[in-house]
């Protein structure tokens, strides 16, 4: 029997992802959604779940992919928390 792994994309949603429902971007997650065979879609993100919910409305309505989208907390935009 001739199992496949299914193809999951996991990234994070960024500033530009949230212009492009503004039109003031080309919007990058999308892109790979509709240029490769994925399974299933993980999106975080740590804007305000008011800001996120457009763009993944918007998102979901342009691919027939499993999306989700988890709220994630930052210490700093640029580094991660690092916990001892």
């Amino acid at each position: 029997m001739n199992k496949t792994k299914p193809k999951v994309l996991l990234s994070w949603i960024g500033a530009n992802d949230l212009k492009a429902l503004e039109g003031k971007s080309l919007e990058p997650i999308a892109s790979p959604l509709e240029a490769a065979s994925i399974d299933k879609v993980e999106l975080l993100y740590s804007y305000q779940a008011e800001q996120v919910r457009p763009f993944s409305a918007w998102i979901k309505g342009h691919v027939n992919t499993v999306i989700n989208a988890h709220p994630v907390q930052l210490s700093s935009p640029t580094l991660p928390s690092v916990r001892n």
